[in-house]
């Protein structure tokens, strides 16, 4: 058992706990580790990796006027959208030193599907060749990041359509701004 005490701490009575504890940290343990005694990933929902990068792919688009390959968009929220590097018609050339093609793209691009794992682009934008990281992201914060950047889109076109004096859209567009700007640093830091 993982909770027993050494022989030689046997006496220090400052290590004896309550039998409840015990069986709290084992409970805590169950939820945490596998049967096997590997560490479950507990970011992961249903058990299941649900991250994304926020690279929208032409691979399975509609678009006849963009290649397999190439970048159709960036999800709001997202790696791919915090970082601003990309943007429609980037061509992926290789995902972490792996050369891309059109079928295996999406598979490279998920990758490993663990919240917070690190992908290297290397982009092709009109000849000029570049690389970029980014983060993999729980699907689930990057949704919610994106409806909130909506609302702020929205609420930025109602105040520039209203009839209010113009130092009183001026400061509500400044604070727009602000916000947007401290939800896009926090996404940075993520």
């Amino acid at each position: 058992r993982w909770y027993e005490v050494k022989d030689e701490l046997q006496h220090c009575s400052h290590l004896l706990t309550d039998v409840t504890i015990v069986q709290h940290l084992e409970a805590l343990r169950l939820i945490v580790s596998t049967g096997a005694g590997k560490m479950r990933d507990l970011l992961c929902e249903g058990g299941r990796g649900k991250c994304t990068l926020g690279v929208l792919l032409a691979v399975n688009s509609r678009n006849s006027n963009l290649g397999s390959r190439q970048v159709q968009g960036v999800i709001l929220g997202s790696s791919a959208h915090v970082v601003g590097n990309l943007m429609k018609g980037d061509e992926i050339l290789a995902v972490d030193g792996e050369t891309a093609t059109g079928e295996n793209l999406p598979t490279l691009i998920r990758g490993s599907d663990a919240v917070g794992s690190r992908c290297s682009l290397k982009v092709d934008r009109q000849g000029q060749l570049f690389d970029i990281e980014l983060s993999r992201t729980q699907m689930s914060d990057v949704r919610s990041t994106e409806r909130i950047l909506d609302l702020l889109e929205t609420h930025e076109r109602v105040i520039r359509q209203s009839q209010l004096p113009s130092h009183t859209t001026d400061s509500l567009l400044s604070s727009l701004q602000m916000i947007l700007g401290q939800i896009i640093t926090n996404e940075r830091r993520r």
